[in-house]
């Protein structure tokens, strides 16, 4: 439930830089998003996404309040982050990430991906999150990027 990084490939590596440059106490998509520059420059629509991001979040939350690492997470974003504090406070819930992700990669351009999360019956607890090109020149340039 808490979001943590566990696996990625080489695909997500060009896509979004290599999440081992994270302690792995940080690899959590909620702190990426909220606390990597370079994941804030590169996504054109980051405060969208962000305010879904934590939406879904607290909803995911809502489902285990009792998780302390969740609520230590929380607390320092409120910490860190400023749009994170703030966004926060709207109490805003989502069962859903509808909002698709638009990058400015430092190397393919423009990229517009949909995200669809996946979860595997015998571990709900557990999220596969596959992202998708969304049109012809996204497609294309994502196939060119991780060839």
């Amino acid at each position: 439930m808490r979001w943590d990084i566990l696996a990625w490939n080489a695909a997500h590596a060009k896509v979004f830089g290599d999440s081992s440059r994270f302690p792995i106490e940080r690899r959590n998509m909620l702190w990426v998003i909220f606390t990597d520059p370079q994941r804030r420059s590169t996504t054109l629509n980051w405060d969208v996404v962000a305010q879904q991001v934590i939406a879904k979040f607290r909803a995911d939350w809502s489902r285990n309040p009792e998780d302390k690492r969740a609520e230590q997470l929380v607390h320092d974003l409120l910490e860190t982050s400023p749009e994170f504090a703030n966004w926060w406070r709207q109490y805003q819930t989502t069962e859903t990430l509808t909002h698709p992700i638009e990058l400015a990669h430092p190397v393919a351009g423009r990229i517009t991906l949909e995200r669809v999360n996946l979860r595997p019956e015998l571990d709900l607890q557990k999220t596969i999150s596959v992202y998708m090109p969304i049109g012809a020149q996204s497609t294309a340039k994502l196939k060119k990027l991780c060839a």
